[in-house]
């Protein structure tokens, strides 16, 4: 099966979309990466084998102004660029997982009459989302949504393999070390979304001493866009 699918921007978009990927890839499927240049899927992929394949990024205007006019005409070029992907590739079903990217890939898909997975990792499913949910039989959620999407399964979210198969008990120790922590002390893990959910990470800059003082110590994942 010759497989595209449609998720960047975030990590939350992508690391379930590579999961997926590496899953149908080692079933001997032909797997391909839709993104921008720009997302974190430009990185991520080629790090983990598989080729990303661009397409612009064409975010929704959230203001009154140029954008708003040049929206229409970028979004057509969008979808223009996932209908030449499709068709190159000769992909046989597209698999969406929201955001900018998937709904260039939805429409396209939809226009060559490829069939489309829509997958939802969010309690309440993005516009892109739920729009072309009316246009398939096939769609996933990672958390319940009911009432949202009518023929959604709950499946939960894709993960890793070397997530599932983790072994706490054996790497623990190895882990603490390689992360510069102290395996005996308890340790506060800090991360968001959203490329590293700025208003997460001051609001635990704001409180790391007492965090620290009450002898717990600190893991803080944050975003390239708050690495300062």
């Amino acid at each position: 099966m010759r497989v595209l699918i449609a998720g960047g921007g975030t990590a939350g978009h992508v690391e379930p979309a590579l999961a997926l990927a590496q899953e149908l890839r080692d079933r001997g499927d032909d797997v391909w990466l839709l993104g921008t240049r720009e997302g974190i899927e430009s990185t991520l992929a080629p790090q983990r084998g598989f080729q990303m394949l661009p397409i612009d990024r064409v975010p929704l205007p959230r203001r009154i102004g140029w954008d708003v006019l040049q929206f229409p005409v970028r979004q057509a070029r969008a979808v223009r660029q996932a209908r030449d992907v499709i068709r190159s590739h000769d992909c046989e079903v597209v698999v969406g997982f929201g955001g900018y990217v998937a709904w260039p890939a939805y429409v396209a898909a939809r226009r060559l009459k490829v069939p489309t997975v829509v997958f939802s990792y969010d309690a309440k499913p993005g516009w892109a989302n739920r729009v072309a949910a009316r246009w398939t039989r096939w769609v996933a959620t990672g958390l319940p949504v009911d009432g949202e999407i009518s023929q959604a399964v709950h499946t939960g979210v894709p993960l890793r393999r070397d997530i599932i198969d983790l072994d706490r008990g054996r790497d623990r120790a190895a882990a603490a070390h390689a992360l510069g922590l102290d395996a005996g002390r308890p340790t506060l893990l800090v991360f968001g979304g959203s490329l590293g959910a700025t208003r997460l990470n001051r609001a635990l800059i704001a409180c790391a001493a007492e965090v620290t003082a009450s002898g717990w110590q600190v893991l803080h994942i944050v975003g390239t866009r708050n690495e300062s």
